[in-house]
């Protein structure tokens, strides 16, 4: 492993796309630290750290459709660049705008979020074009290492940045990571993507007809639906659990909401990266994808009960070290739900579609998770946080009975009624040909 990751790292392009995700990483998890406590500390609600979720996913829905067509019919670098710079802008401008009012704050993290739609997948297909595919799998795993090391560094940095610097420098400090990241990506060549066989070309004469064929292919690949779907639950748990954290700091674990992201999400993503190095190994010893997500699933119901009924009881540094305990077990449990069901979309998707996947996934897991997080901030709002985890550990409890049970009919079962077209059947048979070869 240690000299396949060396060869991806001697790929200077490789490593220019990697430095602008770090800064871009370590620049957004610093200012949504800054903002979910400066929100909760103005209203002291866990419903408005719900309206600043909300903020955050609705661009999804409203653009990330098109997005992915988009990202799969320009050229990556210029799309790459084109975010940092104006998302490096709208951070400034929420640095320089004084004493924000809360409808203020989500208005700019809208934009944000906005241009967003068009980063991540335009980030994620452009690894293809940079490297050769052996080294592809071990760059998604760096990837996903820097995406959890930069919930560390800005989590745990954020309240110290916000003594130190003031909420408005510290944003400032955001915005000028996010023009490195520009200068990062300014050094790569240009990414365009040639086009497909002719039914693909055809499909994607207009962008409609693009996002249309990127949901057919998730409609029609049955193997790359059941993990999609996977991670669709897992991303939406996720969410519920982040827009609580606050409120499990304060009501949980009594201690200041500033201090949750020492006590809470760094333990998590130390936990997730522990995962990251436990998963591979437990399938490369024999252990299904089925028995991780499984014994995952189990992880994050005891996790989740124990927080709710055994913490609080406890005193002092001893409640607060078993927090950050779960907080590390719920890492590894939701790694253990997501590095299988990612690889699996990875290794299954065309280049020409990572896209539109990617897109697509974004928008689905942001629209199915609206409802739950929302009614999780109103139920910490209203009747404590107790209630929204316990029914995330239920749900997790009566996802691991469905699996045990009936897991593998309904992975065999899945099914749609309106079959591909007749002209498209070739082309996704076509490209799933190219993928199952290159594997």
């Amino acid at each position: 492993m240690g000299e396949e990751t060396a060869s991806v790292l001697h790929h200077r392009k490789f490593l220019c796309l990697w430095s602008s995700q770090i800064l871009s990483q370590v620049s957004v998890q610093t200012m949504n630290f800054v903002l979910l406590t400066r929100l909760f500390e103005m209203t002291g609600s866990s419903l408005s750290t719900s309206f600043l979720w909300l903020a955050y996913a609705l661009p999804s829905v409203v653009f990330g459709p098109l997005a992915g067509a988009f990202v799969d019919a320009r050229d990556r670098r210029e799309l790459l660049m084109a975010a940092n710079l104006v998302r490096g802008a709208a951070v400034f401008w929420l640095a320089l705008s004084g004493q924000a009012t809360p409808v203020f704050i989500c208005c700019v993290v809208f934009l944000y979020s906005s241009l967003n739609q068009f980063y991540v997948p335009a980030e994620i297909a452009s690894l293809p074009c940079l490297l050769p595919q052996a080294c592809f799998p071990r760059a998604t795993g760096l990837f996903f290492i820097t995406q959890n090391v930069a919930v560390i560094v800005g989590f745990s940095v954020g309240g110290g940045l916000i003594r130190l610097l003031g909420v408005s420098r510290t944003l400032g400090l955001c915005g000028g990571l996010l023009v490195l990241a520009f200068v990062c990506v300014l050094l790569l060549p240009a990414m365009n993507v040639g086009p497909g066989p002719a039914s693909s070309r055809r499909e994607s004469d207009s962008l409609w007809g693009a996002v249309r064929h990127g949901f057919r292919f998730l409609r029609d690949q049955r193997d790359v639906f059941a993990p999609f779907l996977l991670l669709l639950s897992a991303q939406g748990a996720l969410s519920m659990i982040i827009v609580t954290v606050p409120a499990v700091a304060t009501e949980l674990l009594r201690i200041t909401a500033r201090s949750a992201g020492l006590v809470v999400v760094v333990p998590f993503a130390l936990g997730a990266l522990a995962g990251v190095g436990a998963v591979p190994r437990l399938l490369v010893r024999g252990w299904r994808k089925k028995r991780v997500v499984e014994a995952s699933l189990m992880d994050i119901s005891l996790l989740v009960m124990a927080l709710i009924a055994a913490v609080p009881g406890l005193h002092g540094w001893l409640r607060t070290a078993s927090g950050s305990a779960i907080g590390f077990g719920m890492g590894l449990g939701f790694t253990g739900l997501v590095v299988p069901s990612q690889t699996m979309i990875q290794e299954r998707t065309p280049e020409r579609l990572q896209g539109r996947v990617f897109g697509n996934l974004s928008v689905l897991a942001n629209i199915t998770a609206i409802v739950p997080v929302m009614l999780s901030g109103t139920l910490a709002s209203l009747l404590g946080v107790r209630i929204p985890l316990g029914l995330i550990g239920l749900l997790s409890l009566a996802g691991l009975v469905f699996s045990r049970r009936h897991g593998g009919q309904f992975l065999r079962s899945v099914s749609f009624k309106n079959p591909a077209p007749q002209d498209e059947a070739p082309l996704l048979s076509q490209e799933t040909d190219e993928i199952g070869a290159r594997s």
